[in-house]
């Protein structure tokens, strides 16, 4: 019999960065044309195409792993975690970003307590404040990397004459909040005479994975009629996070049209997975070896691009975005099989999978009367708890954790935040626990 709890929780907030709005045509568009191009289509290509990993598309042709398969809290993705999200997380605290004034905040796992990541004696720590250790005015990532907090963020800058540049930095954060030390810039975008505001786009998708950034991001300066990207910007890049060098090499280059989130980006063991997405939501999924330095082709057609999740050594996905069913997959077999079926769950529309070493959590919404729930299934697919969220105000945190699931409303009038313990869902009295 599945349990059930309840907990006020608000509407979640996307790990994207936008530069800017506004409307103000240019005189300049000649001009902006010149740093961006594409890889391919019907634009003109502008600067060197990078070489691409090969790619193999047969069983009998992948290589195996050697390297260990166990994960690593130091140095592998935290796959278990929602990687759109801002959030983060080592063995003793878990980190996430207000969705009030992009604010850095900390929950204790021993204190069960959360704090500001700002340890500066009587700071408001309010946004827009540049002086809090804790803000970050256009945060578009984080994650954990060998004892530290790394961010990713957006920062402008003069240029010559009526040039302006955007620049995503990103900045190594000490544990207690106190130090921001910059670590290198990933790609600067060019403006010109404020036209940046209105035509550009500028947001990242990424992940660490043993020593390795690997991220895509969209710069795209966009007309009607028309679609522009920053040179290589529909490429899928890895960075060493030792030495700060990119790979010469691209690990695959994205149709264009498709979006930088659809990639779905996770990894585990020497494996990097990513999806090859379209404009219609839905992509084909692959995975990097990261010993034979080879993209692999999972052949199970095209999915849902948002819903993939890694089982041990295979995947689970949907086909389709109405369908109740959850498959899962062998990569190393080619064994397919239906994981779960989700008709039992009250509500209609199930997607995004989070796996962690014990359970399955899928995310299911009423379409009605915008309710959300988890419905938690064991590794046979079995339904065994729900976890009810009831989602009342427009901004809010979510972070599934390895121990921990976070959950509440934040806004300028109320800030309640509650933690359920994991571990209690095998036992049936998890509870959820508000936050003083």
């Amino acid at each position: 019999m599945k349990e059930k709890g309840r907990v006020l929780v608000g509407l979640i907030l996307m790990c994207t960065v936008l530069a800017g709005c506004g409307d103000k045509e240019t005189k300049n568009k000649e001009e902006i044309k010149k740093p961006v191009s594409v890889a391919e289509g019907e634009v003109s290509v502008q600067g060197e195409r990078k070489e691409e990993y090969p790619t193999v598309t047969e069983i009998s042709e992948f290589t195996p792993v050697k390297e260990s398969q166990e994960f690593n809290f130091n140095t592998d993705c935290q796959y278990y975690m929602m990687s759109h999200y801002l959030q983060a997380e080592s063995e003793d605290s878990i980190y996430f970003v207000s969705s009030v004034g992009n604010i850095l905040k900390v929950f204790d796992k021993t204190t069960k307590s959360v704090s500001i990541m700002c340890n500066k004696p009587e700071c408001p720590h309010e946004k827009y404040d540049y002086e809090c250790n804790a803000y970050f005015a256009r945060i578009s990532n984080i994650f954990y990397y060998n004892g530290s907090l790394y961010v990713l963020m957006a920062e402008s800058r003069e240029g010559e004459g009526d040039v302006f540049l955007i620049d995503l930095n990103m900045y190594r954060v000490s544990a207690d909040g106190s130090e921001r030390t910059f670590i290198t810039s990933l790609y600067t975008i060019v403006g010109y005479d404020g036209a940046f505001a209105s035509t550009t786009i500028f947001r990242v998708n990424c992940i660490q994975h043993r020593g390795y950034l690997y991220y895509i991001y969209d710069t795209g300066v966009k007309y009607e009629g028309e679609s522009f990207y920053n040179y290589g910007s529909n490429c899928l890049r890895r960075m060493n996070l030792e030495t700060l060098k990119e790979d010469e090499k691209c690990l695959a280059y994205m149709p264009i049209g498709s979006d930088y989130q659809q990639v779905s980006l996770m990894a585990k063991g020497s494996y990097v997975y990513y999806v090859k997405g379209d404009s219609e939501g839905f992509g084909e999924v692959y995975r990097f070896n990261t010993e034979s330095l080879e993209s692999e082709k999972i052949d199970i057609g095209t999915i849902a691009f948002e819903d993939l999740g890694i089982l041990g050594s295979g995947i689970l996905y949907k086909k389709d975005w109405q369908s109740h069913d959850i498959y899962r997959y062998n990569p190393d077999t080619g064994e397919e099989e239906l994981f779960a079926n989700l008709e039992s769950s009250q509500y209609a529309n199930c997607y995004n999978f989070n796996v962690d070493e014990n359970y399955v959590y899928v995310n299911c919404k009423d379409n009605q009367d915008d309710k959300f729930n988890f419905e938690v299934l064991n590794y046979s697919g079995e339904m065994v708890y729900t976890i009810e969220l009831d989602v009342h105000v427009s901004q809010g945190i979510l972070c599934i954790s390895s121990d921990y699931i976070l959950y509440g409303a934040e806004s300028d009038d109320e800030n309640e935040i509650y933690y359920l313990d994991k571990g209690k869902i095998e036992t049936g009295d998890a509870e959820y626990i508000k936050i003083e």
